[in-house]
C-alpha cells in the first residue's frame, strides 16, 4: 500500500507541474490546445473552453499542448512566467506538505543515516534508515523513545561489550548482535553508525505555516548547493553519481519510509517536489530553466535563437537526460535486487 500511495503521489507531484504551466499560459490568455491527465493512449477526451481536456492510460504525471504560434508571440515576461509556472506550483506543492507535517506532527525516533565500511554495525547486517528500537547490555536496556544522545551515550558506557539492538526495517523488527570496539577509529564510535534524531511535536496552524516556509527555502538552498557539488566533484570523483536517485529509487524510499508513518511520507514527498522544482529550474536544454535561459539570451541580442538550433541544442539535451535516467534507473535496481 505504501509503494501504491508513493506513485500516486509520485503522479501528483509530475501533474501539479505541468497544472503550473497550464494555469500560467491561461493568466496570460495563451490558448492551451490540450491538457492531458497521464499519457497516452487515450481513455477519453473532452473540448472545453478551447482546451481539449483527456484522460491517459498511463497515469504517470501529465502535458499540456500549448499554442506555439501564440506563445511565441508574447512578450519574454509572459513566457519566462508561463514556462517558470511548474516550478512555482512544485515549490507550493513541497511548502503545503511541509505545513501537513508540521500541523500532524511526527513521533520521535532514531535512524541510521549512515555506517562506517567494515564497522560492527555493518558486518552485522544493520542497514542506512533501520530505526533503533532498543540497545542493551548485560546489564540494562535503553529503549525508545529516546533522543539520539542518550544512544550514544549508552553505547559508550559499554564500549567493548557485545550489545543488542533491536531495530526497525520497514515494519519488520530484526535483532542483532553487535560486536562493539573499545578503540574505534576515529569519527566512527564503537558501533560506527551514524545517526539522526527525527520526529517533530504537532503545532497549530499558523506556526506549521511559518515552519513549512522557512524549511522549503532551506531544502531549495541546500538542493542547489548539492546540485553544485556533485556537478564539480563528478568527474574527480565519478563515485560521487552513485548518490543520484531516479523514480524506481525515490518510490522504494517513500514505500519504506512510509511504514514509519505517515508524516514522515508527506515529508519526503515534500523533498521530492522541492527537488523536481530546483532540478527543472536549472539552465539546461529541454528543462525549464533551459528554456527560460534561451528567452534571457534573446533579451540581451535582441533577437530569438532561430527554431533550428533551439531544437538541436533541446534534442541533444534531452538525449543525456534519458541517458543519465536509465543510468540511475539501472542502479537503482540493482540497489533493490
Amino acid at each position: 500500500m505504501t509503494i501504491l500511495l508513493a506513485i500516486i503521489f509520485l503522479a501528483l507531484i509530475l501533474l501539479a507541474h505541468e497544472l503550473g504551466h497550464f494555469l500560467l499560459a491561461k493568466i496570460c490568455k495563451v490558448p492551451v490546445e490540450e491538457f492531458g491527465f497521464g499519457f497516452p493512449p487515450r481513455i477519453w477526451a473532452k473540448k472545453i473552453g478551447g482546451t481539449e481536456y483527456s484522460f491517459n492510460w498511463l497515469p504517470l504525471g501529465g502535458f499540456n499542448k500549448i499554442n506555439e504560434e501564440s506563445f511565441s508571440r508574447q512578450s519574454a515576461g509572459r513566457r519566462m512566467l508561463i514556462l517558470a509556472g511548474g516550478i512555482f506550483t512544485n515549490i507550493l506543492l513541497g511548502c503545503f506538505f511541509f505545513s501537513l507535517v508540521f500541523m500532524l506532527g511526527s513521533r520521535s525516533l532514531v535512524l541510521v543515516s549512515d555506517l562506517a565500511p567494515n564497522s560492527p554495525a555493518a558486518l552485522a547486517g544493520i542497514q542506512k534508515n533501520d530505526e533503533i528500537v532498543s540497545v542493551g547490555s548485560r546489564k540494562e536496556t535503553l529503549t525508545a523513545p529516546f533522543l539520539g544522545q542518550a544512544f550514544i551515550e549508552f553505547v559508550n558506557r559499554y564500549k567493548g561489550e557485545t550489545l543488542t539492538l533491536k531495530m526497525n526495517r520497514a515494519g519488520k523488527i530484526i535483532n542483532f548482535q553487535v560486536a562493539s570496539r573499545e578503540n574505534p577509529p576515529t569519527g566512527e564510535g564503537p558501533l560506527g553508525v551514524a545517526i539522526v534524531d527525527a520526529g517533530v511535536p504537532a503545532r497549530p496552524f499558523g506556526q506549521s505555516l511559518v515552519e513549512a516556509v522557512k524549511t522549503t527555502g532551506q531544502v531549495i538552498g541546500l538542493s542547489f548547493l548539492s546540485i553544485y557539488r556533485l556537478a564539480t566533484r563528478a568527474f574527480v570523483e565519478p563515485a560521487v553519481l552513485n548518490a543520484l536517485t531516479g523514480p524506481v529509487g525515490v518510490v522504494a524510499l517513500a514505500g519504506q519510509v512510509g511504514k514509519i508513518g505517515f508524516a514522515y511520507f508527506l515529508q519526503i514527498m515534500a523533498f521530492i517536489s522541492l527537488g523536481f522544482a530546483v532540478f527543472n529550474a536549472l539552465p539546461l536544454p529541454a528543462l525549464d530553466g533551459g528554456h527560460l535561459l534561451f528567452i534571457l539570451i534573446e533579451k540581451i541580442k535582441g533577437s530569438p535563437i532561430s527554431v533550428r538550433i533551439r531544437n538541436s541544442i533541446n534534442a541533444f539535451g534531452l538525449g543525456i537526460l534519458l541517458l543519465l535516467m536509465v543510468f540511475v534507473t539501472i542502479k537503482d535496481i540493482k540497489g533493490l535486487l
